[in-house]
């Protein structure tokens, strides 16, 4: 990426599941959660937490980390690793 920063870092997290009493999550979100658990057995890479995905980044910021696109396993892991 030619972005004028030390680094950069492409997220691509696929389904995020919001935090409980989050008030600006999408409607759709209140009829589709229940597929959380669902989707996270068949797909573990494609599923992940609005935490894990902000423990991750916080993670990435103060750590770095060898790839510049973080995919949903790379999210999972860092944000397992943070808490």
């Amino acid at each position: 990426m030619a972005l004028p920063f030390r680094k950069a870092y492409a997220f691509r997290p696929g389904f995020i599941k919001p935090i409980k009493g989050l008030s600006r999550a999408h409607k759709l979100y209140r009829y589709i959660n229940w597929m959380f658990p669902i989707g996270r057995a068949l797909f573990p890479n494609g599923f992940c937490t609005l935490k894990e995905l902000a423990l991750a980044m916080i993670h990435i910021t103060q750590r770095g980390y060898d790839k510049n696109i973080i995919e949903g396993r790379d999210i999972i892991r860092l944000g397992r690793d943070q808490a």
